[in-house]
This record gives structure tokens, C-alpha cells and sequence, in this order.
């Protein structure tokens, strides 16, 4: 769908943004009569890099979507993994102050009082960009539960709301090719998300209701996707290429880690074990691995570990159940319940998005899977779509014909049966 951009327009889509934190003038704003410059060749408008893919590691942990139920929210648990503890921030603080030329004395007061702050994993993640902003200094200023925080850097320019579940961040390059995002999270069921740049070449806007409803609309130089829905899910189904090939890297390119999706490997892992339970080879090695956990030889153990690890996904349930049923050795109880908790997030993260999108009974998923899958899997996937679409074919390049041929491979849904 296309439809001709017009300065003026984008200069309304972008005043929720101007003024907020300084930055590059976009042409709409300063008058300037020429057409906005064009991407380098082969760059799709809004993927030029700048200093927000510099600052991607805590930015995406900052601003990371998991599903819930049918829709989309912000992953807090996320943004606090690996945050430090109040003794490892005074250390790390305090040794940062003794470099700046303060005494230790006065080095270890000031770590003390900042401590509770760095302790933070918000906190030191937004730290992290205003580091690599080029800032060194900051402001604050609170009122009961709110608290704002600002920086002013040489490559970014950024602004951090919290309080009463409400979460907000703000960001603004100031060099090419001058972003603006303003990410917001009220903690009740409302997101949205705005991006553009100062060249006026792309203008992304999503927002998700307290209900669950979903607007988005996209521009990209002449190009423009937008569509409402349901939920977030119901978005996807209808809108599958536009949402998967457009919306979703432009989210990532910009420094928002997108909700999981089918085609990451661990949900495809996910969706095959739930089809075709591991076969007499698997479950023969996942009891040796066991076993090896209590292995007398320490690389043994670390290596039954690891195999358990890759694994996981495959035999998370039997893994519980053992927990909680099996009689185990100390060291191999204790190695397998640090297995659970370091992979238990990403689990849930990935039985969400299995169940918001149906992939159990998705066409189009099933057929891919198909085509990936081989033995008994392959069959367990072919018997899955035999089932749930009522065709009976013969292999996986036929299951994929047909799909193509429903038309649906780009637009999402269920084939008619």
C-alpha cells in the first residue's frame, strides 16, 4: 500500500517527539524546501546506523517485549537480570571515584550514597547508554514514587521516567542519522512506541490499548503500512510479512528487543517437542546426562551440564518432575536446579508466544517446520497439519505448494480447510 509523504505530514506525526530533548532539526521542522536525503544503497529508510545500535546491548535489555496472553508488554524481569548488588555497586563505585583523583574516604561516601541507585538494573542500564552517549553528567529530580532522569551527551541525549508502574525512556541522536524514539510502558496493559529521523525518511508509530487493541502505521519514504487489530497476535495473523519483515526489524534496529517469534529456533525447539516427544535415543542420552551430574570427574559433570542445556527444551517437564519427584545426589540436585533457573525466563518467554499465536495449529508454521523437520518429527509435523487443515499430502514440498497456493504465506491465518 503507498501513499505520498508529505513533509508537513510527518512534521505533525513528529511533534510528540520535538522538544522533548534537543537534537538534529528535521527538514520538516526547519523549513527547508529540498527532499529528504536518501539512505545509502541498499539501506531501507530508518536502518542506518548511528549511535543507537552502539548502545544496542543495554538498550534492548532496557526496552525488551515478552508476550501477555495476546498482547505485548515490557519484560521488567529483563531489565534486572545481572544487576548488581549494593556491595558490588559501592566496589565498582568506589573504585571509579578513587580514579577520578577522590581520597577513599570521600571515594567510599559517595559510592555509599549512590549505591542503592547503581544497584538498580534500570538504573545501571540507562548508565550504560549515558556512558556511551559521551555523557558524563546527569540530573534527577523526584516527586513520592516518580523520578526522572536526564542526560546530555555529545552522541545521544536521553531521559528516563519511572513510578507507580509507568515507564518511559526517551533517546535522541545528535548526529546522523539523528533518531528520536520515545518508548512508553504504563505497567496496566498500554505500550507505544515512536521513532523517526531528522531526514524526514521513516516514521514509525505503534501503540497498544489497555484492552489489548493495536495500531501501527509505518512510513517509509513513499511507502506506508498501517493497520489496526484485535491484539498484537491478531495483527501478526493478518498482517504476517509487513509485521515480520518491516515492523519488527525497524523495532530492533532502533533498540527495542521484539516479542519472540516463530522463527526463532528455540520456539520452532518448542513447538516440535510439544508434536513429537523425544524418541528411545533422546531419552537414553537425557538419563546418561543425569547421571553425569554426579559424576566423580569435574569435566564429566561440566559436560553433562552443558548437553542438559542444549536440551532443555526438549525435556523441560521430565527436568521438573525430576526436582520435584526424583531422588537425586546433592551435586546433581543442585546443578540441575541452576539449569532451571537460568533457563526457566527464556522457557516462559517461549511457551508465551506458542500460545499467543496458536503455532500449535498454525498452517503456515507447520509448514515451515516441515520442512526443517526430518524421521519422526517430520511426521509428527505432516500428521499435525493433516489434522488441522484436513488436506492429506505427501511431503513437505507439497504441503508447501499448497500453502503458497492458499496465499497466505505473506498475510497470516488459518488456511480454509
Amino acid at each position: 500500500m503507498g501513499m505520498k509523504r508529505s513533509p508537513v505530514f510527518i512534521f505533525v506525526l513528529c511533534a510528540g517527539l520535538s522538544g522533548l530533548l534537543p537534537g538534529p532539526v528535521p527538514r520538516a521542522r526547519s523549513g527547508e524546501a529540498e527532499p529528504a536525503a536518501a539512505p545509502a544503497a541498499g539501506t531501507p529508510s530508518g536502518m542506518k546506523k548511528g549511535v543507537l545500535q552502539e548502545v544496542a546491548g543495554p538498550l534492548g535489555r532496557l526496552l525488551c517485549l515478552s508476550w501477555e496472553k495476546q498482547g505485548i508488554k515490557l519484560d521488567r524481569e529483563a531489565q534486572e537480570e545481572g544487576a548488581k548488588t549494593k556491595e558490588e555497586a559501592v566496589r565498582e563505585l568506589t573504585d571509579k571515584f578513587v580514579k577520578q583523583g577522590l581520597g577513599e574516604e570521600q571515594a567510599a561516601k559517595m559510592a555509599e550514597m549512590q549505591a542503592d541507585r547503581g544497584a538498580s538494573g534500570v538504573d545501571g542500564l540507562f548508565s550504560e547508554i549515558r556512558e556511551a552517549g559521551g555523557s558524563r553528567g546527569w540530573g534527577s529530580s523526584s516527586s513520592g514514587e516518580e523520578r526522572s532522569i536526564h542526560f546530555q551527551g555529545a552522541k545521544l541525549s536521553g531521559r528516563m521516567e519511572t513510578g507507580r508502574g509507568r515507564f518511559r525512556v526517551i533517546l535522541s541522536e545528535q548526529n546522523e542519522p539523528g533518531c528520536q524514539i520515545d518508548f512508553q510502558d504504563d505497567g496496566d496493559g498500554r505500550v507505544s512506541f515512536t521513532g523517526c529521523d531528522a531526514a524526514d525518511t521513516f516514521f514509525l508509530r505503534l501503540t497498544q490499548r489497555k484492552d489489548g487493541g493495536v495500531r501501527v502505521i509505518l512510513i517509509r519514504d513513499k511507502d506506508v503500512f498501517q493497520a489496526q487489530a484485535a491484539s498484537f497476535a491478531a495483527l501478526w495473523r493478518a498482517h504476517r510479512g509487513p509485521v515480520e519483515k518491516d515492523l519488527l526489524p525497524l523495532l530492533r534496529h532502533l533498540g527495542v528487543t521484539p516479542p519472540l517469534m516463530p522463527g526463532d529456533p528455540a520456539v520452532k525447539a518448542r513447538v516440535l517437542s510439544r508434536l513429537s516427544p523425544p524418541g528411545d535415543g533422546e531419552r537414553k542420552a537425557f538419563e546418561d546426562a543425569v547421571r553425569g551430574l554426579d559424576d566423580n570427574d569435574f569435566q564429566a559433570r561440566e559436560a553433562a551440564s552443558r548437553k542438559l542445556g542444549e536440551s532443555y527444551g526438549r525435556f523441560r517437564e521430565a527436568i521438573d518432575k525430576l526436582l520435584k519427584e526424583g531422588k537425586l545426589a546433592p551435586e546433581a540436585k543442585n546443578r540441575l536446579q541452576s539449569l532451571a533457573e537460568s533457563k526457566g525466563r527464556e522457557a516462559r518467554r517461549v511457551d508465551a508466544v506458542v500460545a499467543a499465536l496458536g503455532l500449535l495449529d498454525d498452517p503456515g508454521c507447520l509448514v515451515e517446520l516441515l520442512g526443517e523437520a526430518k524421521g519422526a518429527d517430520a511426521e509428527a509435523v505432516a500428521a499435525q497439519l493433516k489434522k488441522v487443515t484436513g488436506q492429506d499430502l505427501p511431503d513437505a514440498a507439497a504441503w508447501k505448494k499448497w500453502w503458497e497456493d492458499k496465499g497466505k504465506g505473506a498475510a497470516g491465518g488459518p488456511a480454509p480447510k
